[in-house]
């Protein structure tokens, strides 16, 4: 798996967010809160699990990816009620830059790691 690549799967989230955002648009928020559905969540599920479930660095990024999501799961319902001043606060706010960056962070001390990371 490029795990860059997910790094950057979850950064687009932000442009979503902004993007609904502007547009005033639903976020469905099944998707948006399950872990399960986005690359880095499938990989974790099977691959990554097999792979690499014995590592530290794996349990670490397992727990931060769930943070991500529910942080994102908070600022997709502000959006879906039309609180769209609010959800742009919580988008730059510490909660979800936070976690943004843990995530990253986990990412790449998992990629360090020697864990075997192919799709």
């Amino acid at each position: 798996m490029d795990l860059e690549s997910a790094i950057g799967k979850h950064a687009e989230w932000k442009v979503k967010f902004r993007a609904a955002i502007g547009k005033k648009s639903h976020m469905d928020i099944a998707h948006v809160s399950n872990i399960h559905l986005c690359e880095i969540g499938c990989w974790m599920d099977h691959e990554g699990k097999q792979q690499n479930g014995h590592l530290p660095e794996f349990a670490q990024l397992v727990e931060v990816h769930k943070q991500f999501h529910v942080a994102a799961t908070k600022i997709a319902r502000l959006i879906n009620a039309g609180n769209y001043a609010e959800a742009e606060n919580m988008l730059n706010g510490p909660e979800y830059v936070g976690v943004s960056r843990q995530i990253a962070s986990a990412i790449m001390k998992l990629k360090k790691s020697d864990a075997k990371l192919s799709l």
